[in-house]
């Protein structure tokens, strides 16, 4: 820590380059909160951005690669802020950026509309399957397939499916 107060004492403002974060990255450990958010000393090195010292605090911002590695378009932003003279950490704000483009929008209450209509008019339809007792279940892998987008997205379109096809099915059977 006396590297650090040492070498902020010499300047002010927005700053550039690894040498506050090799810094920083050797003491965070020392710092209360730091731990907050998940974060860990090494993961500075390389990775802060919008670094600032404004007396006594050092302020900066991080991206989290946590969503991308399973599959998101977005990174986690954390802004963090460090008050050198209490030796505190504070995550004071997250927000996303994106990376790669998002996966291309799909309508699936039209999709789910289809399919119920196919199920009420006994048309065989592959996105379905009919139980013995007249249950359906929604075959989201066919409709959605693995490897045909982000797993958080795939996972989230087959989910919304089966429930507007249970919602126009029981509509459905209200009416009639």
């Amino acid at each position: 820590m006396i590297e650090l107060t040492d070498y902020l004492s010499t300047v002010s403002g927005p700053m550039e380059g690894s040498q506050i974060d090799n810094m920083l990255s050797a003491c965070w450990d020392k710092l209360d909160g730091a731990n907050e958010g998940g974060m860990q000393g090494h993961k500075l090195i390389g990775r802060m951005e919008n670094v600032e010292w404004q007396p006594p605090f050092l302020s900066f911002t991080i991206e989290r690669h946590g969503g991308t590695v399973l599959g998101s378009t977005r990174a986690d932003l954390q802004h963090w802020q460090i008050d050198i003279e209490r030796k505190t950490a504070s995550l004071v704000r997250s927000g996303r950026r994106q990376l790669r483009p998002m996966a291309a929008r799909t309508d699936i209450k039209a999709v789910a509309t289809e399919i119920v209509r196919n199920v009420l008019a006994k048309i065989d339809d592959e996105r379905v399957k009919v139980l013995p007792d007249g249950n359906v279940k929604v075959m989201g892998a066919v409709v959605f397939p693995a490897g045909s987008g982000y797993k958080q997205t795939i996972q989230g379109r087959r989910k919304k499916l089966a429930e507007y096809v249970k919602r126009g099915l029981a509509a459905a059977r209200t009416e009639g």
